[in-house]
């Protein structure tokens, strides 16, 4: 290649920040093999071609379709969220009326991609088809970095899923499920391409810190955590690291919420994992550990351990 068609090449490439989403059709080879190969592409161009149409009401784009699989973009990751939605919406509409069922399993993931003539190349690219990949008939997923990216977005519609290690990736990365149906009375969740959803009833939290014990349930539905004496969980630290006013838990309707209101941040660990920062309103499950104020490692670090029951 000369130099003057490498650098035409290079011209051709940019570089940006997109939010890229995978929708997969669950289970296509047993499409196939029911409907033979010329009514199964059929029936999948002519679903892709309506999905096309919605993500560009979300200003989004699509970008190719291989196979079972649409690959698309948003210059907006809060776009994604709500394309994804509508996306497993108009799936379940569709299904009402047709004899065939099509199952979407969504996954997405934001970071810096190449645009080499209209085709997206790189990591973020493939991190997000490999969360796709995990997804289940009728699951949403999207990353921990993306969700840092929508301070303002309405937490009570995201849960932590788990964390994964995903293929071609060092670190496992933290997985948040995008629940997409209608609420019900009660915080359950009515989702019949999920074969049915509720959210998960939980009667009482147990925190430990600094030898004592707190018990959160429906009879003391909040605790907040903090040096200023007002608290109901009061954090002694010399250091200060700690804010008068640091995080607060609640219990919503079966569920144990953490919400950091610190300047130093609030840090969590799942069933052994590594600590993550909190950064938008968290669902604690099971039992794990939570940081105040001090970073992980850190020699002052202040611990506090919860179990869900």
């Amino acid at each position: 290649m000369s130099e003057d068609d490498k650098a035409e090449r290079t011209n051709r490439l940019k570089t940006m920040p997109v939010t890229v989403m995978f929708v997969d059709i669950v289970d296509s080879i047993d499409l196939f093999a029911r409907l033979g190969n010329q009514d199964a592409k059929n029936l999948i161009d002519d679903f892709f071609n309506q999905l096309a149409h919605l993500i560009a009401d979300h200003r989004g784009r699509v970008v190719k379709s291989v196979g079972d699989e649409l690959m698309c973009s948003f210059a907006a990751p809060l776009d994604a969220f709500s394309a994804a939605r509508e996306v497993q919406r108009m799936a379940e509409a569709m299904n009402e009326v047709r004899a065939e069922k099509v199952k979407l399993r969504i996954g997405f993931h934001t970071g810096n991609v190449i645009d080499a003539a209209g085709d997206l190349f790189g990591d973020t690219v493939n991190i997000a088809s490999r969360v796709a990949s995990v997804a289940s008939a009728g699951r949403i997923l999207t990353t921990g970095y993306t969700m840092q990216l929508v301070p303002a977005f309405d937490a009570g519609q995201v849960r932590p899923w788990r964390r994964e290690l995903l293929k071609g990736v060092a670190e496992p990365v933290q997985l948040h499920e995008v629940l997409w149906a209608a609420e019900a009375q009660e915080g359950e969740m009515s989702n019949t391409s999920m074969g049915g959803f509720e959210a998960p009833a939980y009667h009482q939290l147990v925190l430990r810190l600094q030898g004592i014990s707190y018990v959160l349930d429906a009879r003391r539905p909040l605790l907040t955590l903090g040096r200023h004496a007002a608290n109901s969980v009061v954090v002694q630290d010399e250091g200060a690291f700690v804010s008068g006013h640091h995080a607060k838990i609640e219990y919503r309707g079966g569920s144990f919420v953490l919400t950091d209101t610190s300047l130093n941040g609030t840090y969590v660990s799942l069933g052994g994992t590594g600590y993550f920062r909190v950064t938008l309103p968290f669902t604690l499950e099971s039992a794990g550990r939570i940081l105040l104020g001090y970073p992980p490692l850190h020699p002052s670090q202040i611990e506090a351990t919860f179990e869900v029951m």
